[in-house]
């Protein structure tokens, strides 16, 4: 969740279409995460009804446009997955789930997040094999 869209973890220039995956990619893990929060919407019938007829099964629709579609098709998939995941504004989680506990203080922690996933950044990288094309140093 850590990495940056636009740039590879050495500050290098990311590819296109490899920016739009990583943000269909965070949009994608909070939809299924959504979709996984008892009483939340049904993302199976949200994709259905926005445009990829046929969807049974969410995830291997998503992991199928990450891995073999085209910049078109992921930014596609990218907006429709953040309509669903901003559909449940003004509707209130379900009740069965438990209390944090917390109500004041650094509830949630962004540098310790980014510190665990400082390993998985170069993960996201652009490989070296497909870059190509640009100015030379």
């Amino acid at each position: 969740m850590r990495a940056n869209q636009a740039h590879n973890s050495d500050g290098g220039k990311r590819e296109k279409i490899d920016a739009a995956r990583i943000h269909t990619a965070h949009q994608a893990l909070a939809a299924i995460m959504n979709d996984s929060m008892a009483g939340g919407a049904n993302l199976n019938a949200w994709l259905i009804t926005h445009g990829y007829p046929g969807s049974i099964d969410a995830r291997a629709t998503i992991a199928d446009i990450l891995t073999n579609g085209n910049e078109k098709q992921i930014r596609d998939l990218g907006s429709a997955l953040a309509g669903y995941n901003e559909s449940g504004e003004g509707v209130a989680l379900d009740p069965s789930l438990p209390p944090t506990g917390r109500t004041t203080g650094n509830i949630a922690d962004p540098q310790g997040g980014r510190l665990i996933g400082a390993p998985c950044e170069t993960f996201w990288d652009t490989p070296e094999a497909s870059k190509g094309g640009g100015k030379k140093k």
